[in-house]
Order: C-alpha cells, then structure tokens, then sequence
C-alpha cells in the first residue's frame, strides 16, 4: 500500500502528531519506515491495522473532543456538589466546636462552684465548736 507521512497518517486517523508518536509509535503499536532521505513513512495497511477505517478524517478528533466535553460537564458537576457538601461540612463542624465551647465553659463554671463549696464545708464558720454545743 501507499506510504504516509506522519501528518498525514495523523490527518488520516483523526489524531495530533504528539499522539500519533506518544501512544502509537513510541509504545510499538504502530510500525514506522524511513524513506530514503531518512524521513519517517507510515504504510496505510499499517494505519488500517491499528485504527481501521481510516477514511474518516477528522471525525475522530471531533468525538475525542465531544467525549473530553462532557467528562468536563460531568466533572464539573461533581465538583459543585462536593462543595456544596463542604460548605455543609464546615458549617456543622463550626456548630460543633461551638457547642464544645459551650461545654467546657460550662465545665469550667461547675468546677468553680465545686471548688467553693469545698472551701465553705473545709473552713467555713460552722467547723467550730461552739460552747453551747452538747457535744
């Protein structure tokens, strides 16, 4: 069959020329020629093994785009909802940590008041013995 540049073999297939050498060439699933001035040649039976119909042109570029468009919707979508659960998230934690410092305010004012009725029982007036006590 015919030789192709590697321009045209990717103008063919519907994918860039970085692909083209990325995914095909360089992994070994697309065999390439040299021509006699040492350029590269891509043979069209080897463009029909790898990729099959070839006479579609761009049509692969175009759905290569539509696909990358809508994972780019989709992902979008995703990550609007994951912020809307963030926002939830922080406005429960924030509600959380509030309510813990209420707690330990209210710890704190009970140990006081614990620590005061202590003292009274400890060294209050009513610990002495007074001289009217029958005891």
């Amino acid at each position: 069959m015919t030789k192709v540049t590697l321009t045209e073999a990717a103008q063919m297939v519907g994918v860039s020329r970085v692909t083209l050498y990325k995914r095909y060439i360089n992994s070994g699933i697309l065999s390439v020629d040299r021509d006699k001035n040492g350029k590269p040649k891509v043979d069209t039976s080897e463009l029909l093994r790898v990729f099959g119909d070839i006479s579609k042109g761009g049509t692969a570029v175009s759905s290569e785009r539509n696909d990358i468009q809508e994972l780019t919707v989709e992902l979008r979508i995703k990550n609007e909802g994951l912020q809307v659960e963030l926002q939830a998230c922080r406005a429960l934690l924030q509600a959380r940590q509030e309510e813990l410092g209420r707690a330990l305010a209210e710890i704190d004012w009970l140990r006081k008041k614990v620590d005061a009725m202590e003292q009274r029982l400890l060294t209050g007036p009513d610990t002495k013995h007074r001289w009217w006590w029958p005891w």
